[in-house]
């Protein structure tokens, strides 16, 4: 019966391959895997990491921490891409296949909240730019919310295909608007030296610079498989990494440029100063639209994951999986306790960056992965975290470097120990 359900899934569109690999046959087309990675990087978030980071730092040094940090990520990113591409696999069930069950429930745990929180508070964020921006808005805060959350789930509940559907119309549109904001803001400025005039408003180290970019794409890098795995090659899972940190760079460049054009603290005032009120809220409104679209598709993936491991044997749907993210996602955002939950991200980033070092020890030793136990990895994955979060509350700061280094060394340790101990 479990069989002929999952059959009946995969026959109504909406099993999205959650279970197992996908199949050759039914691999995509390189440039609409592009569309959506490309969608999925213009995103609130990079733009105002850029801004965040234009303020602090000179144009070129600025410049330089995106670039360290994009790059960064796209080397992890193409590792998670090559191997969805050879296996298959979703994120998820690629750190099963990896690092064993228990490493797998702790990731989908992680993930599923993480992108919670994310939407909710993305939700609660344009609810108060609709209640601002028309004060005889009739619709609390909480139904508004409510009706942007349910909008989003709307478009997600036909999975991939919907994704590929509105990010072909989007992304020419967000292109446009692209291009429009640098030439405005240079009409307005009268060319682009006010870029070699800025003088930063507050202060950032390069090395806090270059972690910001990271830590804002953490979570984001590490689902690159529940897309890449549809790629047909290696030349394809590269220009799809590639062309997604890309873009990253190119929003993390136009919140620099208005940061600075403005000479402001924030974007939104910048863009009050600069008079680009409207099209940016359009922007930010459609990277909103498909940002959304992407975090409820891989949080259902991982939903969709652990429910396998229960006696429901995995049998929801992606739709179901769809709209319990949405509910959980507009429980969250009308929680008067959203600051307390994006610390609790910032915690959930530091717990899931040891994964990358676990995954560098597992290349270094991935003749010797079959003999670890669970446990192993998991202490490994609990002492990467740790020291994250210790120096997280110690400096202040998230200090990635830590955590995935001593993941790494737990983890490669304990393979060198067992090695030894059978040979």
């Amino acid at each position: 019966m479990k069989i002929l359900n999952n059959i009946d899934f995969s026959i109504r569109g909406i099993y999205e391959y959650a279970f197992s690999s996908v199949p050759c046959t039914k691999r995509k087309q390189t440039w609409k895997i592009v569309i959506v990675m490309m969608c999925f990087a213009f995103s609130v978030s990079s733009i105002t990491s850029g801004a965040f980071i234009g303020k602090a730092l000179p144009f070129e040094k600025a410049i330089l921490a995106c670039l360290a940090g994009n790059f960064f990520l796209f080397c992890i990113g193409l590792l998670w891409g090559l191997l969805s591409y050879r296996f298959g696999y979703t994120s998820v069930f690629l750190v099963e296949k990896i690092l064993g069950s228990a490493a797998g429930s702790i990731f989908s745990v992680l993930l599923v909240f993480s992108m919670v929180i994310w939407i909710g508070m993305v939700g609660d964020l344009f609810a108060k730019m609709v209640l601002s921006s028309f004060p005889k808005w009739p619709v609390p805060l909480s139904f508004t919310i409510l009706m942007i959350v349910l909008f989003w789930v709307l478009c997600s509940i036909k999975g991939w295909k919907a994704m590929e559907r509105i990010d072909m119309i989007v992304l020419p549109i967000l292109f446009l608007l692209y291009i429009y904001h640098l030439w405005k803001v240079i009409e307005i400025k009268n060319g682009v030296q006010f870029l070699t005039e800025y003088i930063p408003k507050t202060d950032m180290t390069f090395f806090a610079a270059v972690t910001a970019v990271v830590g804002n794409f953490v979570i984001f890098t590490t689902t690159i498989p529940d897309v890449c795995r549809f790629a047909k090659s290696k030349k394809a899972v590269f220009l799809c990494v590639f062309a997604y940190f890309f873009t990253l760079m190119c929003s993390n460049f136009l919140g620099i440029f208005i940061i600075q054009a403005a000479q402001a603290t924030t974007l939104n005032y910048a863009v009050l100063l600069l008079n680009i009120v409207l099209p940016y809220c359009i922007w930010l409104a459609l990277c909103a639209l498909t940002t959304q679209n992407g975090s409820i598709y891989v949080s259902s993936l991982a939903v969709q994951a652990l429910v396998k491991k229960t006696r429901m044997g995995g049998q929801i749907s992606h739709k179901t999986a769809v709209f319990f993210i949405g509910g959980l996602s507009v429980i969250v955002s009308n929680l008067k306790i959203m600051g307390s939950l994006l610390q609790m991200t910032e915690i959930f980033l530091l717990c899931i960056l040891p994964l990358w070092g676990i995954l560098f020890g597992a290349m270094l030793f991935y003749k010797k992965i079959q003999c670890l136990k669970n446990w192993e990895v998991v202490t490994a994955w609990i002492a990467g975290s740790v020291a994250g979060i210790i120096f997280y509350i110690n400096l202040k700061s998230q200090f990635w470097v830590i955590s995935l280094l001593v993941s790494a060394g737990v983890y490669s340790l304990f393979c060198f120990k067992n090695s030894r101990r059978m040979s």
